[in-house]
């Protein structure tokens, strides 16, 4: 610390990306290392029990300070917050008087306070008077959203962590076949399932798909060989993802 007292243990917090709300453990730098905190899964926490993907294992490289904007600044000039505020706000007001409230609006962050949400949405609806006002937390999961609904008549997911310990497969499609979120690859979590299972047709199956697709051959299609082990539906959503 500033004081020349020891730097504080690892601090117990939540990650701020999804909304999983994942533990983690934070440590603050000594001071040769820099900002980077040092940061880990919360083994204790019974979001993650310890495991994080690769957003949360990131987050201590996102307190550095390279490559931000520290200060305003009105095209290549540094200005003080009154003014750049000044600014913003007189370009509101213009586009307003020409244009209509429904000139401007507001793509807000996803990593914002409820609090902040009220205001900025007070701002645009009370104030400025249009409906212009749209968040990156529900454009991010929009297609996602969609498809829920779609599937499952309803915007949620179905399941939760536990089910996928409890089941005998585990299938990860799209943007899972390559990479987990505990950050093993298909053919790995294809041989742990392998290893873990108890039913014999089920490992032969798992080992023989993991041999075509590290051959090259698709998911679905290597399952499709095994249409007595792996239902025909499960097969059928793997290839339309």
């Amino acid at each position: 610390m500033a004081d020349g007292s020891a730097f504080p243990p690892a601090v117990r917090t939540t990650c701020p990306y999804c909304g999983v709300g994942c533990g983690v453990s934070a440590r603050a730098p000594s001071p040769n290392e820099g900002r980077e905190l040092a940061v880990s899964g919360d083994a204790t926490h019974p979001a993650n029990l310890g495991r994080l993907c690769s957003k949360g294992t990131a987050l201590g490289a996102t307190v550095g300070l390279e490559g931000r904007l520290l200060e305003p600044m009105i095209g290549k000039r540094t200005v003080d917050w009154s003014t750049a505020i000044q600014h913003v706000a007189n370009g509101f007001r213009k586009a307003i008087a020409e244009h209509g409230p429904d000139s401007v609006a507001f793509y807000v962050s996803g990593q914002l306070l409820t609090e902040d949400y009220y205001a900025a949405n007070k701002l645009m609806k009370g104030f400025i008077g249009s409906g212009n006002i749209d968040t990156n937390s529900r454009l991010c999961m929009a297609s996602a959203v969609a498809a829920h609904k779609q599937a499952f008549g309803a915007d949620l997911v179905p399941g939760c962590y536990e089910d996928l310990e409890l089941a005998d497969l585990a299938v990860f499609a799209r943007q899972f076949a390559t990479m987990t979120a505990s950050g093993m690859s298909l053919l790995r979590s294809l041989a742990i399932l392998e290893e873990q299972t108890s039913s014999a047709p089920l490992k032969k199956a798992l080992g023989e798909v993991r041999a075509d697709v590290s051959g090259g051959v698709s998911l679905s299609s290597s399952m499709a060989k095994h249409d007595r082990v792996f239902p025909r539906l499960m097969i059928a959503m793997i290839r339309l993802t």
